[in-house]
């Protein structure tokens, strides 16, 4: 093993141990830690700066769609779009208790379009707890399908943890999402199934509302989501809008961050009738994006130093060296069958660090390292890990807003997300061949 090799090991090691201590912004982590390795494996500094711009020019444009992602969706939260479907869809549904898990996880996934799990976790569990409790609905089952339509949806193209995923393995996350997207809609599928089998099992231990009592929801629901200032033309002109864009990029027909764009721009326009408004609203969205842009600055780094040092592609041909290629093939599927106890107990570090060394492992075996990293995304991270992990803020705020304890919530929502996880994975692998089994 060569010296560049080992220093690489170390800063693998190294980065994994500062992402779990949570020493700093994780951009800040990747930057360091990779211009510090290549700098002791005695790379000059003119060839370091070579490779971290290199590495940013990988990260641009996703970086550019993420700001994009959350400013546009932000609008929509703003002009009230979310919170008037929420009054809607507890109508068209009724009084029973499948009602409110479906309400839940159909709202989840409205809100989480813009890919915040901060942002969802409060457009969506402050209003749907006093229904859960009227419901006699436990705070953690609430969690629970909060959690499945939170999560279902992160194979989409723009969502951090999509785009964080196959910049890892210098893609983009549309070209994730256009090799994934079949199977996302079954993942869809699957999380609603789950929300409709877990208000069944709910129902047996109590769970239940009168009709004097559904309609006294009804009115107290009302006020909660009413919208100040309401603009029906204008929320109906956003919702429309969102709805043609949302389904040209889904199609490929267009870019997807030039469609975020020029939308951006349209809504900013539409819904902002003076330069002050903008500018405030806009204000408003800067510490979200910039931290999100600080993250994905420093991956850039790290990017360019690992793809520019080339010791993980020799690592990975000296490991395969001593495994026959038939067992060397297992390994994407097993990662991702025990993806979520292992993502719950390291936290991103699964996808930060282990996942992209495997792809360079399996790659020249005819394993896509898109497909492989994009598969995390739809059997890992949508099954709900991104809920139960621990080692970010988003997990304690829904938590909190739920009404339950990090203990309870653990105890009830591990089993079910991972045998969702483990179903997933089956059919990616089995059904769509995106890995080899």
């Amino acid at each position: 093993m060569t010296y560049p090799m080992v220093i690489t090991i170390i800063m693998f090691i190294a980065l994994f141990i500062c992402i779990i201590k949570e020493v700093a912004n994780p951009g800040i982590i990747f930057a360091f830690v990779g211009i510090a390795a290549a700098i002791i494996s005695g790379f000059p500094l003119k060839q370091i700066g070579g490779w971290a711009m290199s590495g940013w020019s990988m990260i641009a444009a996703p970086t550019f769609l993420m700001v994009f992602a959350v400013t546009y969706f932000g609008i929509l939260h703003h002009s009230g779009v979310f919170k008037v479907l929420v009054r809607w869809i507890l109508k068209l549904l009724g009084k029973n208790v499948t009602a409110v898990c479906l309400v839940t996880t159909f709202l989840a996934i409205a809100t989480q379009l813009d890919g915040s799990g901060a942002t969802t976790a409060i457009c969506t569990l402050p209003v749907m707890k006093p229904v859960a409790d009227r419901f006699k609905i436990r705070p953690e089952i609430l969690l629970l399908v909060f959690s499945f339509g939170s999560t279902c949806i992160i194979s989409l193209p723009w969502m951090p943890g999509m785009v964080e995923a196959q910049a890892y393995v210098g893609s983009t996350g549309e070209a994730g999402w256009q090799v994934v997207k079949y199977a996302a809609i079954v993942m869809v599928i699957l999380a609603i199934i789950a929300s409709v089998v877990i208000s069944i099992i709910e129902k047996r231990h109590g769970a239940g509302i009168t009709d004097e009592e559904y309609q006294a929801l009804l009115k107290e629901v009302e006020e909660a989501t009413r919208v100040d200032g309401f603009n029906k033309g204008l929320m109906i002109f956003n919702g429309l809008f969102t709805l043609v864009i949302l389904l040209l990029m889904l199609f490929g027909v267009l870019n997807s961050t030039i469609v975020f764009g020029a939308g951006l721009f349209i809504l900013i326009v539409v819904n902002f009738k003076t330069k002050e408004e903008r500018n405030a609203y806009l204000k408003t969205q800067i510490p979200t994006c910039g931290m999100m842009a600080l993250t994905m600055f420093g991956l850039g780094t790290f990017l360019g130093m690992n793809s520019g040092m080339g010791s993980v592609a020799a690592i990975a041909e000296l490991i395969t060296k001593n495994m026959s290629t038939s067992a060397i093939l297992h390994i994407p599927f097993i990662t991702l069958l025990i993806g979520l106890p292992v993502s719950m107990v390291i936290g991103t570090t699964y996808m930060a660090v282990i996942l992209p060394a495997i792809a360079a492992l399996v790659s020249p075996l005819g394993v896509n390292p898109v497909a492989y990293m994009a598969c995390y995304n739809l059997c890992v991270a949508s099954a709900g890990s991104a809920t139960l992990s621990l080692f970010s803020a988003a997990p304690y705020l829904a938590i909190n807003l739920a009404g339950t304890t990090p203990g309870k919530w653990l105890k009830t929502g591990f089993l079910p997300c991972w045998i969702l996880s483990i179903i997933m994975t089956i059919i990616a692998a089995g059904i769509f061949h995106l890995i080899p089994m």
